[in-house]
C-alpha cells in the first residue's frame, strides 16, 4: 500500500544542491517564500538557531528538514571538520496543501532512526565529496529521494497523533485519505469515503475529525483546491480543471475555490505569476 503515491501525483517535491564540502563553518538563511531546506550533517557538530531563538545542537549524523522557507542559522561547534550538504527543497510551498502544510517547521531526525538510508547515504556522499561527470543532477535526484525517505519515516513511525500524518498512519482511516489523493476527480460522498474504511457513516465521520482535525468534506475540498492550484501553475483553463477536481462545472470550482482560498482561480493565478517574477529577479 504506497500511502505517497497520491501526494505525489499532484505535489511533486523536488531538490536542489547548492554546498556540500567541509569549508561552511557557518551561514544563515532568510525567509524568502522560495521553498525550504534540507542539511545532510555527515561528521562534526552543529548549533542550529531558529526563528523562535531556540537553539538546538546537532553533535551526531543526522537531516535537518525545514518542509517551508523559514529563517534560520547554524555554526559549527567544536573542532571537527563539518561534512555537510545543503539543499534548497520545494514541496510547492505557495500552494495549498494539506499534507505538507501538516508538517512542523523543524525536523531533525538521526541517520540511525531512519529506515532504508546507508545505501543512499554512501551513494550520495560519494557524489557529494567527489567530482564526478553529472555530479549536479546526481546530487539533486539523492537530495529529492531524502525528501521521500524523510516523509515516509514521518508516517511509519507514528509520532503525531492529530492532524493529516497522524491519518497517514491510522489503519482505519489510511484508505480514505489515499482515496481523496488519488483520484480527486471521483464524486466522493461521505457515505463512499466511509464504505473505503469499511466503517459506518457515523463512525468514519467521527473518527476523521477525530484525527484529522476536519471534517471529511472539508478536507477534501481542500485537497481539491490544492490539486486546482498545481494545474493553474501548469496552464491549464479552468473549465479545463473542474472535471479533474470532481465538478460539473466551472462556476461551481469557482465558488468552492473562492470560498476556501479567498479569492476566485484567476485571481490567485495572477498572484502566483507577479510573486514568481519576483523572486526571480
Amino acid at each position: 500500500m504506497d500511502r505517497l503515491s497520491g501526494v505525489f501525483k499532484h505535489f511533486s517535491p523536488s531538490a536542489r544542491v547548492f554546498y556540500s564540502g567541509t569549508e561552511c563553518r557557518h551561514a544563515a538563511f532568510e525567509d524568502e517564500q522560495s521553498g525550504g531546506h534540507i542539511h545532510i550533517l555527515k561528521s562534526g557538530g552543529l548549533i542550529l538557531t531558529c526563528p523562535d531563538g531556540e537553539s538546538i545542537t546537532v553533535t551526531e549524523p543526522s537531516v535537518i528538514f525545514f518542509p517551508r522557507s523559514t529563517t534560520h542559522a547554524f555554526e559549527a561547534c567544536g573542532n571537527d571538520n563539518l561534512e555537510l550538504i545543503c539543499a534548497a527543497i520545494d514541496l510547492n510551498s505557495r500552494v495549498s496543501n494539506p499534507f505538507y502544510d501538516a508538517l512542523p517547521n523543524i525536523i531533525v531526525v538521526p541517520y540511525r532512526d531512519l529506515d532504508g538510508l546507508e545505501p543512499a547515504l554512501k551513494v550520495l556522499f560519494y557524489e557529494a565529496f567527489g567530482d564526478h561527470c553529472g555530479r549536479q543532477v546526481a546530487l539533486d535526484s539523492l537530495a529529492t529521494y531524502f525528501l521521500v525517505i524523510l516523509l515516509r519515516h514521518l508516517i511509519e513511525a507514528n509520532v503525531f497523533s492529530v492532524g493529516v500524518l497522524a491519518g497517514m498512519g491510522d489503519s482505519k482511516l489510511i484508505k480514505a485519505l489515499m482515496a481523496i489523493h488519488e483520484r480527486p476527480e471521483h464524486t466522493w460522498s461521505l457515505e463512499r469515503l466511509a464504505e473505503t474504511c469499511g466503517m459506518s457513516r457515523a463512525r468514519f465521520a467521527s473518527h476523521f475529525k477525530a484525527v484529522i482535525g476536519s471534517t471529511p468534506m472539508d478536507y477534501l475540498n481542500s485537497w481539491r483546491m490544492g490539486v486546482v492550484q498545481s494545474l493553474l501553475k501548469e496552464g491549464y483553463a479552468i473549465k479545463q480543471i473542474a472535471p479533474m477536481v470532481g465538478y460539473q462545472s466551472a462556476a461551481a470550482m469557482t465558488r468552492t475555490f473562492k470560498s476556501c482560498i479567498g479569492v476566485p482561480p484567476s485571481e490567485w493565478l495572477d498572484s502566483f505569476k507577479q510573486q514568481s517574477e519576483q523572486l526571480s529577479l
